[in-house]
């Protein structure tokens, strides 16, 4: 794996899709989603944070520290849980 500090490609990398666009499209969406709650933030810009909320989840935050955005990656992580369970029900 080729060390990169620019998320987009750390993602496109870690979920093993060609491209960045493929991001969007099933099956990598959700690895996507599901990575960038686990995955270190630290490397990151703010504006890289956020950029990536606003390509994967259509919204643009603005997060005051990575905290924050790790916060924000965690509960939209919870959410998609929750509507997975209830499919379940």
């Amino acid at each position: 794996m080729v060390k990169t500090t620019d998320l987009f490609e750390l993602l496109r990398e870690l979920c093993g899709c060609e491209y960045i666009s493929d991001l969007k499209n099933a099956p990598y969406l959700s690895k996507a989603k599901s990575l960038m709650q686990t995955i270190s933030l630290e490397p990151f810009s703010l504006f890289q944070l956020s950029d990536m909320a606003e390509y994967l989840y259509g919204r643009n935050p603005s997060f005051a520290d990575r905290q924050e955005a790790a916060d924000f990656f965690k509960s939209q992580g919870k959410k998609i849980d929750r509507h997975k369970r209830s499919w379940i029900n």
